[in-house]
């Protein structure tokens, strides 16, 4: 999964971005948040959020997070 959300204000705006890698990246980053928010009931709400959240399963040949980074940061560098 790659979430990107955006704020904006007067002053200009900010981006942030996360990418889940494995396949169970989800699952590992949605029950902490579940638990945290203390959300009830909370198997149901582990269900609705992992219906909407998934990882990026890895594959041979599939870049890994150093090399996405890498990336993103290359593409940054020529935008700026």
């Amino acid at each position: 999964m790659i979430g990107i959300s955006q704020r904006r204000d007067r002053s200009g705006a900010r981006f942030q971005c996360a990418v889940l890698f494995g396949g169970d990246a989800a699952t590992n980053s949605v029950v902490p948040l579940v638990d945290l928010l203390g959300l009830d009931p909370r198997a149901e709400a582990l269900a609705e959020v992992e219906a909407r959240v998934g990882g990026l399963p890895l594959g041979p040949g599939d870049p890994g997070p150093e090399e996405l980074f890498d990336a993103f940061l290359g593409v940054l560098s020529r935008t700026c």
